[in-house]
């Protein structure tokens, strides 16, 4: 007896199961930390701002905050007229309200991979970061307004939560910020045009800080 052996094949095509898509992403964290504060900028009357500013011997900062949350109504033992009050200096945010870092040299940010190594470290002025992205959105005011402009000092330190599928091009990144006059205050991350959650913030209060203000009436 003979016996045959019979290869038999099939014209049907494997179905091809591709991955779920978490086990595709790659994690990482975008640590940025420097100086910074809690900056706002709010309107006020022009009565507010100009009594303010009159006030040459006293120092703002040293009012902005007392146990009711408001400025002071007592200097050097004479109550101020209430209607030169203002509301507590972190609420006086009609403008522009914003928390983090500050774009200088102090400045810096770090991007490791999810189970911790390393992928990029520089200072954010630093020549490594050019190609990525600095987008500044600049506050406007409007000048025949009175404001409030006011800001608490802090060491920052902020982590945003990138998911992506493939390598980290740190080309793609962009570092938003919000800015009146010189000053640059981080405001979110973008990567490839989407923004990047903030997952954690943190602060520690500057030796001797205190919050400071500036009270600015209208030009016309």
């Amino acid at each position: 007896m003979t016996t045959t052996n019979t290869h038999i094949f099939s014209n049907k095509k494997t179905p091809y199961s591709r991955p779920p898509l978490a086990l595709l992403l790659n994690r990482y964290s975008i640590q940025v930390g420097g100086i910074g504060g809690e900056f706002v900028i709010g309107e006020v009357t022009e009565k507010v701002a100009s009594y303010w500013n009159s006030q040459k011997d006293i120092d703002l900062g040293e009012f902005l905050i007392d146990e009711n949350g408001r400025i002071d109504l007592t200097v050097d033992g004479s109550r101020i007229d209430p209607e030169f009050s203002a509301e507590c200096w972190s609420e006086c945010d009609s403008i522009s309200h914003v928390r983090g870092p500050v774009f200088d040299r102090a400045m810096k940010i770090d991007i490791d991979r999810e189970e911790g190594a390393s992928v990029f470290s520089a200072s954010v002025a630093h020549r490594a970061l050019r190609g990525s992205i600095i987008d500044v959105d600049t506050v406007g005011i409007d000048a025949s307004s009175s404001y409030l402009m006011a800001r608490s000092g802090m060491l920052m330190h902020q982590i945003y939560g990138l998911e992506i599928v493939g390598k980290f091009n740190v080309h793609r990144l962009t570092m938003r910020f919000k800015s009146w006059g010189r000053l640059r205050v981080l405001d979110g991350m973008i990567y490839d045009g989407k923004n990047i959650p903030l997952i954690h913030s943190c602060h520690r209060p500057m030796e001797n800080d205190k919050p400071m203000a500036v009270f600015v009436p209208g030009l016309n």
